[in-house]
């Protein structure tokens, strides 16, 4: 089996505004076909989106992720997505978000003989545009929009402006919001499907993903062969001029490779080849992403 690669690298994905009748719930509509040719599995990383698909002529929901979720998806297969908007899921399916986080349930097993009626309203299609109409024309007959949540979209809103320098995220949120800490964390859990800090973490992951994605296709065009993202790569290391290595160098203990101590002129001058590896092997390195975001990037990133 191949390699997975992101869910919009294989195949074609198109994307649009939600038709009038809809966009009280739904923020757009969207359609991802598989290659004809056959297509390696997908990986869709956490993003803070709920959509609605229409896969295999059925509905089922793909509820918020916490960890990147790896799809295989046939040859030619058809998805069609509509994508509620932030703090709308919960009262249109009924169902508090937390109950979904990470899923992908049949709407049957929410809706019973409701979601039969729903899908049985679809018209089949063999134009993807009038079969996407026909979807969205059901939903909106079938379904009226329900209240907005006003609060949980405000405080999405918030935290995609974020918080004062210096503020605590929580702590704004509950005076923003005229919240206590228990009702706001009760709140998020039942319209986003997790607290406050993933909901600001996730958002930024993207935005760095979004940063890192001319790098990956750098690697790719590289076939795999650029070594940039390779976890614990480092500098290449030029050889010591006296020939000896600092880690086999008894007169260098004192003086440990990673060490952050800023060495003084007459040290390096006395022992050049530390100077040396101080320069290339980068005594301390920035935070590494870490659990499952660091396992995305590998899988994604390095070469097999």
């Amino acid at each position: 089996m191949s390699d997975p690669v992101p869910a919009q690298a294989t195949g074609s994905f198109q994307q649009r505004p939600a038709s009038a009748r809809l966009r009280g719930s739904f923020a757009s509509v969207w359609v991802h076909r598989m290659d004809p040719a056959g297509s390696p599995p997908i990986v869709i990383m956490p993003d803070t989106t709920i959509d609605l698909q229409w896969i295999g002529g059925s509905f089922r929901i793909a509820g918020p992720d916490k960890e990147p979720q790896t799809e295989v998806l046939a040859a030619d297969e058809v998805v069609i997505g509509l994508r509620f908007h932030p703090a709308a899921a919960a009262a249109w399916l009924g169902v508090p978000q937390i109950e979904l986080v990470g899923k992908r349930l049949s709407l049957d097993d929410l809706w019973g003989a409701r979601a039969r009626r729903l899908a049985s309203r679809v018209r089949p299609s063999d134009s993807l545009e009038d079969l996407a109409c026909s979807l969205q024309q059901a939903v909106a007959e079938e379904v009226p929009a329900p209240a907005t949540d006003v609060p949980m979209q405000a405080a999405y809103r918030l935290i995609e402006r974020g918080p004062p320098p210096d503020a605590p995220l929580v702590p704004w949120l509950m005076r923003a919001l005229e919240m206590s800490e228990r009702t706001l964390r009760r709140r998020f859990d039942t319209s986003f499907g997790y607290g406050p800090k993933t909901l600001d973490r996730i958002p930024r992951y993207q935005r760095f993903l979004r940063l890192f994605e001319p790098l990956q296709q750098l690697h790719r065009h590289a076939g795999g062969r650029s070594g940039l993202f390779r976890p614990g790569a480092s500098c290449p290391r030029e050889p010591p001029p006296d020939g000896k290595h600092p880690a086999t160098d008894s007169s260098s203990a004192a003086l440990p490779v990673n060490s952050r101590r800023v060495l003084r002129p007459e040290e390096t001058a006395m022992k050049p080849h530390i100077r040396c590896d101080y320069r290339c092997r980068r005594p301390w390195r920035p935070a590494q992403p870490r659990g499952a975001d660091y396992l995305a990037l590998s899988r994604l990133a390095s070469p097999a």
